[in-house]
């Protein structure tokens, strides 16, 4: 049934020819603020209908109408007008509809929902047969009247026909449910929202520190190569003194000696240094981002998740930072002594690497992802990672499912117990979960990040078995690693994510081997 044909008997306004309104009233009119702003578009600010204004969801949980997507959509991509996240689609019409917002839109005449003050409308009547509708259809969702009931929509064949009264109070209780839900969201974001701006605060307090101690470090470094240079000079003004062949054969050694010296040495400090404005550039755009954060409150229940996620890392990531910061500081001061003629070129070990090949249901071969470690940064994590890869203490990831997909987002991964989220288990130690480090790993698309399950009694977040694979860029708190090939294969397997079973792939994904490969 229509969204339409149900609402032509409820009286809304209509627009004339010469472009105004006809006489007749429209429901939305001396309806309550909050409730009118939910019933139009975001973007057009007009009320939706069952035509070119149909409601639609998008992957950023928030609404906009048919006609407005339509004009946005370029390149299998649409753009949310109300906070600008991009949603890949194959066409604007394939998104799914806001089903709360038609249900309403459905239930407009029969609820109770006017402003104080005004008059409650009178009963319609049936356009069909001219009697007063007395009879709601549960079934059909929409109103009946007597002679409905008896010739179309009878409980004989499966329909559940109630009394007009009892119909308003139950959907008006439904009304009700919904907005005092969205309230709760709507309070918990602006708390969130609070929070966050105290912590970039603090964060740019931290990074204008950081840059007193960097341009002290810069000075030292400075100093340190005029005593280098005034050093050359020496050997310059011997070697002209020096008359011997000999002598100034073995000057020329020494002098070539000491500028491969340097050469190494400066291309060094070249790297600490870059790496340090490219840090500190970040976080002075973070006081710019402020005024841009803007959280919506109609997401939906798997945002609230998001949510509470976020809120419970804040702490432990602005901690992480100020160490940071001191361990670039340390980087920079052990640089000084390095800058000797007896100094040795720095050796660099490589990376460990771990595998994961998915298959998924239905299809023969198997995918297989590379993950580079980072044991430099977060030692006990990649530790951990490596035993439930390599299943050397009798359980492990062989064996166990994706059981979550987020399209476009990550996958989620790691429960070889429930499969579900509820299980899983460290392989570090006896415990069964550990205390989570907190990296400065750069947030880029392929991040591999433990998801915290719990806290302790002293506040440490606790992490187990459990995993994000990203494949876009955000916010990280305990990237332990990435994914340096299969990347655009875990793009294409979040998009089996189901919305309707709460993000879970509509196939099953199997890690079908894991392990620790060969350096």
């Amino acid at each position: 049934m229509s969204v339409a044909r149900v609402l032509s008997p409820l009286r809304l306004a209509a627009p004339e020819k010469n472009g105004q309104t006809s006489g007749r009233t429209s429901m939305t009119e001396g309806l309550a603020t909050p409730l009118r702003s939910v019933l139009t578009c975001g973007g057009c600010s007009r009320r939706y209908d069952d035509a070119s204004h149909r409601p639609k969801f998008l992957s950023c949980f928030h609404t906009a109408c048919l006609s407005c997507l339509r004009k946005d959509f370029s390149g299998g991509k649409v753009k949310c007008p109300s906070c600008t996240c991009v949603t890949e689609v194959k066409s604007a019409d394939s998104l799914p509809d806001n089903t709360q917002l038609c249900t309403i839109l459905l239930n407009m005449s029969s609820l109770n929902l006017h402003e104080a003050g005004t008059s409650t409308p009178a009963r319609d009547t049936c356009p069909a047969h001219a009697a007063r509708i007395n009879f709601w259809c549960d079934t059909c969702r929409m109103p009946l009247c007597r002679d409905c009931t008896v010739l179309a929509h009878r409980e004989a064949h499966g329909h559940k026909v109630r009394d007009h009264d009892q119909a308003v109070a139950v959907l008006r209780a439904e009304v009700r449910s919904s907005v005092g839900e969205a309230r709760t969201l709507l309070q918990e974001t602006r708390r969130l929202r609070h929070d966050q701006r105290k912590y970039l605060l603090r964060q740019l307090d931290a990074a204008r520190a950081y840059e007193k101690q960097l341009k002290s470090e810069l000075k030292t470094l400075d100093s340190d190569k005029k005593e280098d240079s005034r050093g050359l000079d020496r050997i310059e003004t011997d070697s002209e003194q020096e008359t011997s062949l000999i002598s100034l054969q073995e000057m020329a050694q020494r002098a070539g000696s000491v500028v491969s010296r340097l050469s190494r040495d400066l291309a060094t400090a070249k790297a600490v240094l870059a790496d340090s404005f490219l840090s500190l550039g970040k976080l002075h755009r973070s006081q710019d981002d402020l005024d841009a954060i803007d959280i919506k409150s109609t997401a939906s229940g798997p945002a609230r998740g998001c949510v509470d996620r976020r809120s419970q890392s804040l702490a432990g990531h602005y901690s992480s930072r100020r160490l940071a910061h001191n361990g670039r500081a340390g980087k920079v001061a052990a640089l000084r002594p390095a800058l000797s003629l007896e100094a040795a070129a720095p050796t660099i070990q490589p990376l460990p690497r771990v595998y994961l090949d998915l298959s998924i249901e239905g299809i023969q071969q198997t995918a297989r992802l590379v993950i580079e470690l980072r044991p430099d940064m977060a030692p006990r994590l990649c530790e951990n990672f490596t035993l439930l890869c390599t299943g050397s203490r009798g359980f492990g990831y062989r064996g166990s499912q994706v059981f979550r997909c987020l399209p476009g987002w990550w996958l989620q991964g790691g429960d070889f117990q429930n499969n579900d989220g509820e299980g899983g288990r460290a392989a570090l130690g006896d415990e069964e979960l550990i205390s989570a480090e907190t990296t400065d790993l750069e947030p880029r698309p392929g991040a591999v990040e433990m998801l915290c399950m719990s806290t302790n009694e002293q506040g440490r977040l606790m992490v187990g078995s459990q995993f994000f694979i990203h494949v876009k860029k955000y916010s990280y708190t305990h990237v332990f690693g990435y994914v340096i090939d299969g990347l655009d294969l875990v793009d294409k397997m979040t998009q089996l994510g189901d919305s309707a079973h709460v993000y879970r792939p509509s196939k099953t994904i199997t890690i079908a081997d894991s392990g620790l490969l060969a350096a």
